[in-house]
């Protein structure tokens, strides 16, 4: 027991210079020269025994108070959303010392709307991967929740059926996600704004071409932004933090909770299509990158059918004002960029090949599917 708790705190020791790293970058990238005078660093303080997730303590004491189970228990992109939320506060105080506002009244609102910030992420509100696994007791009153039972119900159905038909059913998601957007009630209700989490539990050295291919299918596809992002993740060997890529996804909550059930599914299936390739075509990585690179142009192709046949791309896109605002609060430095990539041609072809064959099995409809959800750990 002795050993586990020397190694809790190493790890929280080790994680709270991460957080002030965290800070310092979030400060830089938010405020003006002039702003950046009026905040000083604050006291990172780690807490057992709190009540919320977080707190701003100001005043002398200039303290911000993360629970220690945040640390623990949740992935990093949960950690920096309280953070960036108790930050708000933090600049609340600091840039605006004489106002009398309420701690979360309209001028706290707009420090998170530019901080890019999450104007709940505290309390006892859940945390923002908690929120990612819906509730199946509220459902019947959530849309959301009602939606992603439903995604759910289709992406299991295409498991069990035969290979092909993961485009069909993700397609088939993709225009509920539609139908669902076309009520304003949904898109604009209370706690429907805009979140970013990572797409893997634990950020990677590596970025993987197949990887940004399926943020790029994300981003064009299902009203969500995309970004590989420098996050902090706990190398064991070594006792330590490092610094790694994790992609991340932006947009309204329900539409990134289908965006990463597309993500993870896809991902399943390429897998498992390749795994069922002859043993001659199966052999390496830059193989199998090439595999999965046609298989998700595969799935490109059938969801530009889908828009010519559809308006689901123009529901969709009308979905997504503000979010072009958010995402350059959130990452004000941000530039495109474009490489080319040598590829194995059989590969990628035969990954085409299996992303373009297409049929709709029985009870993808509506209403036709008799198994309960699968929810995905």
């Amino acid at each position: 027991m002795d050993y586990i708790e020397a190694h809790k705190k190493w790890f929280i020791r080790h994680a709270v210079e991460e957080l002030r790293r965290e800070w310092r970058d979030i400060i830089n990238q938010s405020l003006t020269r002039r702003e950046r005078t009026l905040v000083s660093e604050p006291t990172l303080v780690i807490h057992a025994d709190m009540t919320q997730w977080g707190r701003w303590r100001g005043g002398d004491l200039r303290q911000l108070e993360l629970h220690e189970r945040l640390l623990l228990e949740h992935p990093w992109y949960a950690v920096a959303d309280v953070l960036r939320h108790e930050i708000a506060h933090q600049l609340r105080e600091c840039l605006y010392p004489n106002s009398t506002e309420p701690p979360h009244g309209p001028l706290f609102r707009q420090l998170c709307e530019r901080l890019g910030a999450n104007p709940a992420a505290s309390g006892h509100y859940p945390t923002i991967d908690q929120q990612m696994r819906p509730d199946d007791a509220a459902a019947e009153d959530d849309p959301r929740s009602a939606l992603m039972t439903r995604v759910q119900k289709l992406l299991t159905l295409a498991e069990r059926a035969e290979s092909h038909e993961a485009e069909a059913a993700l397609a088939k998601a993709r225009s509920l996600m539609a139908r669902h957007d076309l009520d304003e009630g949904v898109l604009q209700g209370e706690g429907h704004g805009f979140v970013s989490v990572c797409l893997s539990q634990e950020a990677s050295l590596h970025r993987p071409w197949e990887e940004s291919a399926l943020g790029n299918l994300l981003q064009d596809f299902w009203g969500v932004k995309t970004l590989w992002v420098y996050e902090p993740f706990w190398d064991a060997n070594h006792s330590q933090f490092q610094l790694g890529w994790n992609l991340e996804i932006s947009g309204r909550l329900e539409r990134v909770r289908v965006a990463s059930y597309v993500y993870d599914y896809l991902r399943s299936y390429i897998s498992r299509s390749w795994e069922a390739l002859p043993t001659r075509m199966r052999g390496g990585q830059r193989k199998r990158r090439d595999y999965a690179l046609g298989v998700i142009h595969g799935f490109r192709t059938v969801l530009e059918r889908q828009d010519a046949q559809e308006d689901t791309a123009a529901v969709i896109k009308k979905g997504e004002a503000g979010l072009e605002d958010y995402f350059a609060a959130r990452h004000p430095n941000v530039r495109a960029t474009r490489q080319n990539l040598k590829r194995n041609q059989e590969q990628y072809a035969a990954g085409q090949a299996a992303g373009q064959k297409v049929r709709i099995a029985p009870g993808l409809e509506d209403g036709q599917s008799s198994s309960g959800p699968r929810l995905l750990n």
